[in-house]
């Protein structure tokens, strides 16, 4: 796991892509549009991060967040 997030939309919810044997999802983050692809993908309905609940087990420090990027450009999205 690299970053938990709580699903706001049903739009962030993974999406299987058939042809590349992945899942992938996308979603807008303040300015940033985010995308992940992942081969493997867990629905879960709890409402917590369940590695923050486990921190004697991976510490949270040694958690890997979400890259930053460039802030998406409405007008130009041809260019990203």
């Amino acid at each position: 796991m690299i970053a938990w997030r709580l699903l706001h939309s049903s739009n962030q919810i993974p999406r299987r892509d058939w042809g590349k044997r992945v899942y992938v999802s996308r979603w807008f983050d303040a300015d940033l549009l985010r995308k992940v692809v992942t081969h493997q993908c867990r629905e879960t309905w709890t409402t917590y991060d369940p590695e923050m609940a486990e921190r004697a087990i991976y510490p949270v420090e040694n958690r890997r967040d979400l890259a930053t990027g460039e802030p998406w450009d409405m007008r130009e999205p041809w260019l990203q």
